[in-house]
C-alpha cells in the first residue's frame, strides 16, 4: 500500500468537494476531449488514501477541477502527482525525428513549468542549439508521415478552431496586460486540454495543422515567460519584435 496523498486530501478538503464530486467534474472534463473517462469515489478513494496515481493526462485534469473550484491555479505539484523523474537541462533542444518523442517531451516542459521545476529555469542558455535544431531539421530527408491512431480520441478542425481561439484570448491578454497575466493559465491549459489532444487521433492534414495552432500557442507562452522574467536571453540587445 502506497502513503496517502495528504496535499490532494487537503485541497479537496479546502474545495469542499465530496470524492464523488470531483470524480464527476474530471470525468466531464475528460469527455468533452472524448477520452471517455468512468471514475467514481473509488478512484478518488484510492488516490487520496493509497497515493495511486492516474495514467496520462487525469492528473493534469484533477488539478484542473480543483483550480475551477478554489479560483487559483493548481499544479500538479499541488496535488501530489509531479512525477519525480529528472527533468535534464537540455530537455527540448534536440531536434526530435520521431514524433511521439517530441509530444512526450513538449508534454513534460509544459508540466515541469507548472511544477516549478527549476532545472531548465536556472540553466545555462544554449544559443547553438537553435543552429543545431534548425539544420537537424533542414537535412531531413523529408516530412515525416504522420500515421493516424487507432485507439485515441479523435481531433477534428473544431477542436483546433477552439485552440486557436483560446490562444488568441491568451495573446490579447499578454498584449494589454504582459506577459506574467495568465501565462501559468496559458501553461496550464496547455498541458492539460491540448496535450490530449495531441495525443489524440488525427488525419495527415488535421494533425499537421494542430501542431502549427500548438507550435503557436508555445511560442507564445516562451514570449510571455521572457516577459515575465522567467527565461533569459543571449544579447542584450535581443528584442521581441524580430520581424
Amino acid at each position: 500500500m502506497g502513503q496517502p496523498n495528504k496535499a490532494l486530501a487537503a485541497l479537496i478538503q479546502e474545495a469542499n468537494m465530496s470524492l464523488a464530486g470531483l470524480a464527476r467534474r474530471v470525468n466531464e472534463l475528460g469527455n468533452s476531449s472524448d477520452a471517455n473517462l468512468s471514475y467514481d469515489y473509488t478512484a478518488v478513494y484510492r488516490w487520496v488514501r493509497k497515493g495511486e496515481r492516474p495514467r496520462g493526462s487525469v492528473p493534469a485534469l484533477i488539478a484542473q477541477t480543483l483550480a475551477e473550484r478554489l479560483g487559483r491555479q493548481v499544479s500538479l505539484a499541488d496535488i501530489g502527482m509531479w512525477t519525480a523523474d529528472v527533468v535534464p537541462a537540455d530537455l527540448g533542444l534536440t531536434d526530435q525525428d520521431d514524433l511521439d518523442a517530441a509530444i512526450t517531451g513538449t508534454v513534460r516542459l509544459w508540466n515541469a513549468d507548472l511544477a516549478g521545476v527549476t532545472t531548465i529555469q536556472a540553466a545555462s542558455v544554449t544559443a547553438a542549439a537553435w543552429t543545431d535544431a534548425t539544420l537537424s531539421w533542414l537535412v531531413r530527408s523529408g516530412p515525416e508521415k504522420l500515421v493516424e491512431r487507432e485507439h485515441a480520441p479523435r481531433v477534428g478542425r473544431a477542436d483546433i478552431a477552439a485552440i486557436r481561439a483560446t490562444i488568441a484570448a491568451f495573446s490579447s491578454l499578454d498584449n494589454d496586460f504582459g506577459g506574467g497575466h495568465a501565462r501559468r493559465a496559458l501553461v496550464q491549459y496547455l498541458g492539460s486540454d491540448v496535450a490530449q489532444l495531441l495525443s489524440g487521433r488525427y488525419t495527415e492534414q488535421a494533425g499537421r495543422e494542430l501542431f502549427a495552432t500548438v507550435a503557436e500557442g508555445t511560442l507564445l507562452a516562451g514570449w510571455a515567460s521572457y516577459d515575465a522574467g522567467l527565461e533569459r536571453w543571449p544579447s542584450a540587445t535581443s528584442s521581441r519584435d524580430y520581424g
